[in-house]
């Protein structure tokens, strides 16, 4: 179980734990009903490259489509962010924001 970790970390109840982990369902289902649509701007993309002439109505198109997916998923992170926030007391919003703080997910060696 992947938060395990933070919950006990957080010392979260049931109840928070719910609502986290429903937010992240959420979520992950979002960005996976989405990968048809990355899948279909990419083909754009490559028709649009792809000729002796830039094709300007694929590559518009390609990023219409990256751009709708885009703000559907901020729209959920948004949801997501304010129900986790609402969910917590003070004291575990302090720890969240303390762990976004120190987090360097993509650091290079």
């Amino acid at each position: 179980f992947a938060l395990r970790w933070l919950f006990e970390e957080l010392e979260t109840s049931p109840g928070q734990e719910k609502t986290m982990l429903s937010v992240l369902d959420n979520l992950r289902d979002q960005l996976e009903h989405g990968r048809g649509e990355l899948d279909s701007a990419r083909s754009e993309l490559a028709q649009a490259v792809g000729g002796d002439v830039l094709d300007e109505a694929a590559l518009n198109a390609a990023l219409a489509r990256v751009e709708g997916f885009s703000s559907k998923v901020r729209s959920e992170i948004v949801r997501g962010v304010t129900e986790i926030h609402g969910a917590l007391d003070g004291r575990q919003r302090r720890q969240v924001a303390e762990l976004i703080a120190e987090l360097r997910p993509f650091r290079r060696y």
